[in-house]
């Protein structure tokens, strides 16, 4: 085991995690509680690091000791934060995907590549309608909450601070630079969740069942003029400094995504592999997220863009995708 590489490494590790405008020396030294120059030494090496300031500095920025101190290769090292069925919180869940947006742009250099098997997260914050729809379908058929039951949709009943804190989430995700990867069964999940909504009594009402598919409509056309402009909109006009976030996307008619992402954050990079739905396993490994963006990079080479280019290509894909929900409607 090469000491001297694990401090190395750990530091590197630190570095990565700190937004552009924080000191890697003042965040260590801060940790440690220790001053500035015996940080110094501590990431140029001239002094070596105890167990327990390794301890403290791997707690402080998330870094997995164990990942540290084993064997390198082919072993990576991810985290997870999930719970049983009957003990998430959404509004939880909700809050640490805004904490990870804010981190996001903490970067100056910053993007975010999505593989789509489901419609992204952050475009199912586009109405309140649809919002509604995925806290009510998550909550009673797929966590099975016992308050839920009997529950039917109903947007009077989704609360006011939780789509508030889901328009941040949306607008920190339009105004960073992103690329995702489409193909027609992207909008599938969503729609069968609807069906079995709609087949196991969950809407009070045609009208609100059409509503729901109504917004899945809305959301395509906005979707399908953001890749005519190549970029997506600001949404909260009281954040002045905001600027859109340029809009690449691609159809995939091969490969059906896993909704994986990858977040590039200044030098480093985070892979979030998705699992049991919407939780996800993260790794911040540095070769594992450069793997991952040579595979999405070769992935966009072998995909059909439709964002800016290929206008025909484009109107093809997204008039497809509106007549599958327009079918959905007519049957009704």
């Amino acid at each position: 085991m090469d000491v001297r590489q694990i401090q190395v490494d750990l530091f590197s590790q630190v570095k990565l995690r700190l937004p552009d405008h924080l000191s890697l020396v003042d965040s260590v030294a801060a940790v440690l509680q220790i001053s500035a120059d015996s940080a110094y030494r501590r990431i140029r090496g001239e002094k070596a690091i105890d167990l327990l300031e390794a301890k403290q500095l791997c707690n402080h920025f998330n870094i997995s000791l164990d990942a540290l101190l084993g064997s390198q290769g082919s072993r990576i090292m991810f985290t997870s934060n999930h719970s049983a069925p009957g003990e998430f919180d959404f509004e939880s869940y909700i809050k640490s995907v805004l904490k990870n947006m804010e981190y996001f742009h903490s970067f100056q250099n910053k993007k975010m590549f999505y593989e789509c098997k489901d419609i992204p997260l952050f475009h199912q914050f586009h109405s309140r309608e649809l919002a509604a729809f995925k806290y009510f379908f998550w909550r009673k058929f797929l966590f099975g909450q016992p308050s839920y039951k009997t529950h039917k949709y109903s947007l009077d009943d989704y609360p006011d601070e939780l789509y508030a804190t889901s328009k941040k989430i949306q607008h920190l995700y339009y105004t960073m630079p992103s690329v995702e990867f489409w193909n027609l069964e992207s909008i599938n999940s969503t729609l069968r969740q609807i069906d079995f909504f709609a087949d196991t009594g969950g809407f009070r009402n045609k009208d609100d069942l059409m509503m729901v598919y109504e917004s899945v409509k809305n959301l395509l056309s906005d979707l399908e003029q953001m890749c005519a402009k190549g970029e997506k909109p600001v949404l909260l006009k009281e954040d002045t400094l905001a600027s859109p976030g340029a809009f690449e996307c691609y159809n995939n008619e091969v490969v059906l995504g896993g909704n994986t992402i990858l977040a590039i954050v200044g030098s480093g990079r985070m892979v979030f592999l998705n699992h049991s739905v919407f939780n996800y396993a993260v790794t911040t490994d540095l070769n594992f997220g450069m793997y991952m963006q040579n595979y999405l990079e070769n992935l966009a080479r072998s995909s059909t863009q439709i964002s800016q280019v290929s206008e025909v290509e484009r109107t093809a894909f997204f008039s497809t995708l509106q007549q599958t929900v327009q079918q959905r409607m007519d049957r009704l």
